[in-house]
């Protein structure tokens, strides 16, 4: 072998490990705050919803302003963009928040939050159908929940909790939470949630994704179809012999 295909080699080595030392550095970072802009997620269920609350206290008006970024993942879609996070292994639909509480109307004054309180459809939703409640962290500075938990029986909400007195909340103006997530079967529909503040008055609903009708697992629809094409065939079997 020339020097000059070794040295090729080399470069070459050096690139590939290069590169995938980025990818691994870089990754977490760059998916931090795109929830709202995620094109893996399913159909248009991706973008963020404006929450601003507003109460009087015993100083006066006091005011919380964020949004929350949100998408909702087919199966198998979330560990395209969050590689290694997905807790039902591919096979369960991921439901994905994260509070942002640094945009342009966030104050200094701003109120901290407490709780992000996602309604479900206790209609359709069985005991087993909402699973996988959980947190993780998109970049060095993201603020954890103290707890989460699915709340009723059949669950009719899953809580994000950030405050717990006496202790203060950490979610307080110019900061991010945690990316919250939970997994279910079904595909999503439009539903109540809602953000609060440490005071247990000062509350805001606006609409966020949440599991709707159950959608048929892969094998039922196979079964549908394999159905359906034996049901043509039967019914051109049927004219054939009308024919002649």
């Amino acid at each position: 072998m020339s020097i000059h295909a070794t040295i090729d080699l080399k470069r070459a080595a050096w690139f590939v490990a290069f590169t995938l030392t980025a990818v691994l550095l870089f990754a977490p970072v760059a998916a931090a705050g795109m929830l709202s802009a995620d094109e893996n997620a399913y159909l248009d269920w991706h973008g963020s919803q404006y929450y601003a609350g507003s109460h009087w206290g015993m100083g006066g008006q006091i005011y919380f302003h964020a949004n929350v970024d949100y998408a909702v993942y087919a199966p198998g879609q979330f560990e395209i963009s969050f590689p290694g996070q997905d807790p039902s292994g591919g096979t369960r639909f991921v439901y994905a928040y994260q509070i942002d509480f640094d945009i342009p109307q966030t104050t200094a004054s701003d109120e901290s939050l407490a709780y992000l309180t996602v309604g479900l459809d206790g209609a359709t939703q069985p005991q087993e159908q909402v699973a996988h409640l959980g947190n993780f962290s998109t970049s060095g500075t993201d603020v954890e929940p103290v707890s989460q938990n699915f709340a009723g029986s059949p669950p009719t909400s899953a809580i994000s909790n950030f405050y717990e007195s006496p202790n203060p909340s950490e979610l307080v103006p110019f900061s991010q939470s945690n990316l919250l997530i939970f997994t279910s079967p079904a595909a999503p529909e439009w539903y109540a949630a809602t953000l609060q503040g440490v005071d247990s008055s000062h509350v805001k609903t606006e609409l966020l994704p949440s599991p709707g009708v159950s959608v048929p697992e892969p094998g039922t629809l196979t079964l549908w179809g394999l159905a359906t094409v034996g049901l043509l065939m039967v019914r051109l079997t049927r004219r054939r012999a009308k024919m002649t």
